[in-house]
């Protein structure tokens, strides 16, 4: 039996039923992803008072915030975790975007969704780039059917 390699590639329809799973998944993350983000703006103030000969604020121990900014970076990075061993990529933490990498026609391009949204309902190529996404209507339209 041979081991499939590169990434899993979904059809719009696995896209689409993954969706309540994910959902939860990305939910976590950005409520994770805000901790962290807190705790070292937090940090960073305290660093900034100390920088700036004032006393830090209230609650502010240099080692024990920097030991929960770890603490909380490896609990967001845990639920990012789940959500790649579905297969799909998140591309942005505080919006909730994530890829699904799929097949169209012979190239491999990206199904979009992003917290807040319904269904998959967007695409973009896989270039490198954070080019706008598409609309799939646009690719049903101009291939005449449903391309994934």
């Amino acid at each position: 039996m041979e081991k499939l390699t590169g990434p899993r590639l979904f059809t719009l329809d696995e896209a689409q039923r993954m969706l309540p799973l994910v959902r939860s998944i990305v939910r976590d993350i950005i409520e994770r992803y805000a901790a962290f983000k807190d705790r070292v703006e937090f940090y960073r103030a305290g660093q900034e008072a100390l920088k700036q000969g004032f006393p830090p604020p209230d609650g502010w121990h240099r080692e024990r915030v920097a030991r929960e900014i770890d603490a909380l970076k490896d609990d967001v990075m845990a639920v990012v975790g789940e959500l790649t061993e579905l297969g799909a990529d998140l591309r942005d933490y505080e919006e909730g975007m994530v890829d699904f990498p799929a097949r169209l026609g012979e190239d491999i391009v990206y199904l979009s969704w992003k917290l807040g949204e319904d269904k998959v309902g967007h695409w973009r190529p896989l270039d490198g780039t954070d080019g706008p996404r598409r609309a799939l209507e646009e690719i049903h339209e101009e291939a005449g059917g449903a391309p994934f």
